[in-house]
């Protein structure tokens, strides 16, 4: 297969002005919006530097406009599905239009609403401007359910450079969201995301996340986070040996381009254990040998772990989030202090 050139854009969110923020006493919806809009004219400044480089695909990170710093406000009614229906609508016209322009493929993460209801959304824009596919992010930390929905498929996208499927920050915590993608055929899984935790361990713990998922499923990793100015969190491009084979740097706001000849199928015909099995490609060999057979507790709700949590439950309703948050409101400041992510 010949070459395909990769861009991941890692930049930090721009700064907030207080007035745009929740529960500053002069909030107002209009800075809301103007710094939304910030936040996407920023990111599609390094979309047009990725289309001017040549590149197949380009990634940003997940809601780049920053939408979800108003998940945790209850205090505006409504706030948060306005603004996801401005940001929506301005991103889909600047996605089509950059996508058309430079024949290039855009891997896009915002909130959308469709049906009634919001979903955190990876849409795949194609080189002339259509959409090619969406994914609903499936797995949510409690306080996304506040006021977004979760997605209830697992789609791939056929593109001209690979098939691609994606995993949405925390779904990356589940090993069977990128099996499944795997399975599925993908041959490349775009990773938009916030997260690696905040401590050194964690930030050591999230890129073993990637690589291991890369190996253990014979897939290319894309990985587009946004910055936050953390020593070691940082964008990336893994092959599906889990090497390491493009990575940003951690503090600086950029764009990652990566290029690189894909070998999805792992043709090895010199590989010990492929000579013993009797084929060619190391990936035929790894899904060849599964036995699924024995794998029914992956997809039983009534297991051992789940009995020791019996009558427990996540908060993932902002009824009850606002509840939390009031009574947060009320802890002393010296406790707040002790929580973390």
């Amino acid at each position: 297969m010949k070459k395909i050139k990769i861009a991941v854009i890692h930049a930090a969110y721009l700064d907030a002005p207080k007035d745009a923020m929740p529960g500053d006493v002069n909030f107002s919806k209009e800075s809301a919006l103007a710094y939304i809009k910030s936040n996407i004219n920023y990111t599609c400044g390094f979309i047009r530097k990725a289309g001017q480089a040549g590149a197949d695909m380009v990634c940003t990170n997940e809601d780049f406009p920053y939408i979800g710093m108003y998940l945790s406000d209850c205090a505006h009614p409504g706030l948060f599905r306005s603004l996801v229906g401005f940001a929506a609508e301005e991103i889909h016209r600047q996605m089509r239009s950059m996508a058309t322009e430079f024949s290039m493929l855009i891997a896009s993460n915002n909130y959308e609403l469709r049906d009634g209801k919001i979903y955190n959304t990876s849409t795949m824009y194609g080189r002339s401007g259509e959409v090619l596919g969406r994914y609903e992010k499936v797995h949510m930390p409690s306080i996304e359910y506040w006021k977004a929905d979760p997605g209830e498929t697992f789609n791939i996208v056929e593109t001209d450079i690979g098939k691609i499927g994606f995993a949405i920050c925390y779904d990356m915590i589940y090993p069977e969201t990128c099996r499944i993608l795997a399975l599925n055929g993908a041959d490349i899984i775009v990773h938009q995301t916030q997260g690696w935790g905040g401590g050194g361990k964690a930030r050591a713990l999230g890129e073993a996340y990637i690589r291991v998922r890369a190996v253990e499923n014979s897939v290319y990793m894309v990985v587009a986070k946004n910055n936050q100015r953390h020593e070691g969190e940082r964008s990336m491009v893994v092959d599906n040996n889990g090497e390491i084979i493009g990575e940003s740097d951690a503090l600086t706001d950029g764009l990652l381009i990566t290029e690189f000849e894909p070998d999805f199928q792992m043709t090895a015909l010199y590989q010990f254990n492929n000579f013993y099995a009797g084929v060619a490609s190391s990936k035929a060999r790894q899904f060849l040998g599964r036995k699924p057979k024995l794998y029914r507790a992956l997809i039983n709700e009534e297991t051992t772990a789940a009995e020791s949590y019996k009558g427990q439950k996540l908060i993932c309703t902002e009824e009850d989030g606002q509840k939390l948050m009031d009574n947060w409101a009320n802890k002393p400041e010296e406790e707040k202090r002790l929580y973390h992510w």
